[in-house]
């Protein structure tokens, strides 16, 4: 044990005086600073733990008991819970901060890794000893999107033995560099057992001075209380000390790190001041092939959606196995309406490969809003009383934001509930919903029958009908019309711990003072402009060989057609419509309507061509092309024989066609000027 011990403290001085190299406040004495409050931590922890030996009391195993249930309940997520701790402190470093993260995932079978690097804040030692102990959370509830004290645990899913690597903070401060090693028990074990033998509680892993200073009775009651008296047999008690150790976390026991890998200390040249470092070994429970496979999945579920509401990052890079991706997020200047209190942005998240070619972008609009704080005191009075019952430091929470973003995108989205990043839970709408709420564990749920959740349910309620307000009073572009759809319409089935959000926002508008109900605002996007939900309707299938085919059919529609523009949403603009109770398909006056319009058009078509015959060489659509659309295109009950011939919607319809170029209605149809066959019109009809 001496000659361990020399070793340790000559590894001590040549650390001291090698010259600096490397990041500034990294490879200098601030590290061993650094290493001095790292020590301390782990010996407050062997002395806590040996005090329990010698009081026969056991918290030590429900610590490790719940780090278990914590890694358990956060399987699948160490990603995100990852990028939520660099994202909490990015903006909070220096002036020229380029607020950024790297992953780098290394699948190589010899050493599997996962790198997490960060520019913004490095560690602190409110960071370092939130990390080395469960639940002891540094983070502010107002300002940071994990507060809990338990996201780190959820690597280890992956890894028996994490890293942390950060430079220092300020030029006075310490720089961290610690890890977590199952073997650091192993000591602890001998520390034990010598204390049971009468050696000194001493152990290079914990320096040279002895762990406990304990007084010679508090010495001979812990000999007593592990020898049963002198009773038990030695092997007894060493088994027993065996088995207690077991039960102690070995991630309380931070373990000074000494020069970084390459890797480690590239990213570290790179800029940024944090490195996580996860040996891919597969935890306690997994294998590292399920670690490495885990993580894959995990960073190519990364895309464009999960930086939306990450507001201090500007770019993520991910390197998986040498193949590099980046996303960069960027928003143009703020686009809200100067008599709303709700912020809109117009974000862009660009993703880029190592070619420079392949450059993708998506867009999303964002609508937020801050409550609470020091300018609001009744809504801050209101968030206070709904998060008392909340654990940890959640009862500090006294100002929240709130949003909702969806995408400028043809494609329909189905959108998520965010925790800042993307819980399990779909909106039941097209727009994603962020909010701090208090979420499960994992983060993958919401309890909507929580208070301080419903308050903050009812928040975005309110942002996203302003966020309605805002789009249809601004012109009739198509990403204000899919907006529209994807902030209000029902996608898709809903579960059954769904909050409904349609069914929310029509119950707040009727509620508002400041607008009116949404049956009567004017909100579908129609080829006429914006039209109330009462009129609107959406095109009926037209056939792709139909001789005029749907753009001729929208232009005599009879009714107020929604805009082709919203075809991909078009299962939601019909959900909504029923929603708001409308009717997504037209009445059968508007068909008779459709069709006169239809006949007048033909006819038109008819007279021009004779009038220029001469001239036209394409054919122009005739009678019976007009005949063979209608019945492909008009629904099959206004097809068939009425019931009620007095309540025949088309009777009267003057859609058939005479010699003279007159438009006669179906009761006109023996007249002897009539000149088209009509039998096979018949016929469908009474089909």
């Amino acid at each position: 044990m001496p000659d361990e011990m020399g070793a340790n403290q000559q590894m001590r001085d040549q650390f001291v005086n090698q010259a600096t190299e490397g990041p500034p406040g990294f490879n200098d004495e601030r590290r061993l600073a650094g290493n001095r409050i790292i020590e301390e931590q782990a010996r407050r922890q062997v002395r806590t733990f040996l005090d329990e030996l010698r009081n026969r009391t056991t918290n030590y195993r429900t610590v490790a008991s719940l780090g278990d249930q914590v890694a358990q309940e956060y399987r699948g997520r160490a990603v995100l819970e990852l990028l939520q701790n660099a994202h909490d402190v990015l903006g909070r470093g220096t002036s020229d901060d380029r607020r950024q993260v790297s992953f780098v995932l290394n699948s190589s079978p010899e050493q599997p890794e996962l790198l997490i690097a960060n520019s913004g804040r490095p560690f602190r030692r409110e960071d370092f000893s939130g990390i080395a102990q469960l639940a002891q959370s540094p983070k502010d509830p107002n300002e940071s999107v994990g507060n809990k004290g338990l996201g780190f645990r959820s690597v280890l899913e992956l890894t028996t033995c994490p890293e942390v690597w950060s430079i220092a903070p300020a030029e006075d401060e310490p720089a961290f560099t610690f890890g977590f090693h199952p073997e650091v028990l192993d000591p602890i074990a001998r520390v034990a057992k010598a204390l049971v033998d009468g050696g000194p509680a001493t152990d290079p892993e914990f320096g040279g001075e002895p762990v406990v200073d304990w007084s010679e009775n508090q010495i001979e009651e812990y000999r007593s209380r592990m020898s049963g008296d002198g009773t038990e047999p030695v092997e007894q008690v060493e088994k027993w000390l065996s088995e207690e150790v077991e039960h102690l976390s070995p991630y309380v026991l931070p373990r000074f790190l000494d020069d970084p890998p390459p890797q480690v200390a590239k990213l570290l040249e790179d800029g940024h001041v944090t490195v996580i470092r996860i040996p891919l070994d597969g935890g306690r429970a997994g294998s590292a092939d399920d670690a490495v496979r885990s993580v894959r999945e995990q960073l190519e579920a990364l895309d464009e959606a999960a930086m939306v509401f990450l507001g201090h990052l500007s770019a993520l890079r991910i390197t998986i196995d040498g193949d590099h991706t980046e996303l960069k997020r960027g928003a143009d200047s703020e686009l809200s309406n100067p008599l709303s209190t709700a912020r809109h942005k117009r974000l862009r998240v660009s993703r880029s490969t190592g070619d420079p070619g392949d450059v993708t972008q998506r867009s999303f609009h964002v609508w937020s809003r801050t409550i609470g704080g020091a300018d609001q005191p009744s809504e801050t009075e209101r968030i206070a009383a709904v998060v008392r019952h909340l654990p940890n430091r959640w009862p500090e929470v006294r100002k929240v934001e709130v949003a909702v973003a969806v995408e400028e995108t043809q494609e329909a989205r189905r959108g998520a509930f965010v925790i800042f990043l993307p819980t399990k839970m779909e909106t039941g709408v097209g727009a994603h919903v962020n909010a701090p709420f208090y979420g499960s564990l994992d983060r993958k749920k919401i309890d909507f029958g929580d208070e301080y959740n419903q308050l903050l349910l009812e928040l975005v309620t309110d942002l996203a009908l302003d966020a309605v307000l805002e789009l249809v009073e601004g012109s009739p572009k198509p990403w204000r019309g899919r907006a529209v759809i994807d902030l209000l319409a029902s996608v898709g089935s809903l579960a059954s711990d769904d909050p409904r959000m349609t069914r929310r926002l029509r119950e707040r508008a009727r509620s508002r003072e400041d607008c009116t109900h949404l049956e009567q605002m004017a909100l579908i996007l129609c080829d006429g402009g914006w039209k109330p939900p009462a009129v609107a309707r959406t095109m009926p299938n037209i056939p792709v060989d139909d001789p005029f085919g749907e753009a001729e059919w929208r232009g005599q529609a009879g009714f107020d057609v929604a805009s082709s523009k919203l075809d991909e949403r078009r299962e939601a603009v019909e959900a909504l419509l029923r929603a708001l109770d409308g009717a997504p398909n037209p009445t059968g006056e508007e068909w008779a309507d459709t069709l006169e319009r239809m006949a007048e058009q033909v006819g038109r078509h008819q007279a021009n061509a004779q009038a220029d015959r001469l001239r036209r060489s394409e054919a122009l659509p005739d009678w019976n092309m007009f005949l063979d659309s209608v019945l492909a295109v008009l629904p099959a009950e206004l097809r068939s024989e009425p019931r009620d011939p007095d309540a025949d919607c088309l009777a009267s319809t003057r859609f058939l066609p005479t010699e003279d170029g007159r438009l006669l209605s179906e009761r006109s149809i023996l007249t002897p000027r009539a000149t088209i066959p009509l039998a096979r019109y018949s016929e469908a009809m009474t089909r």
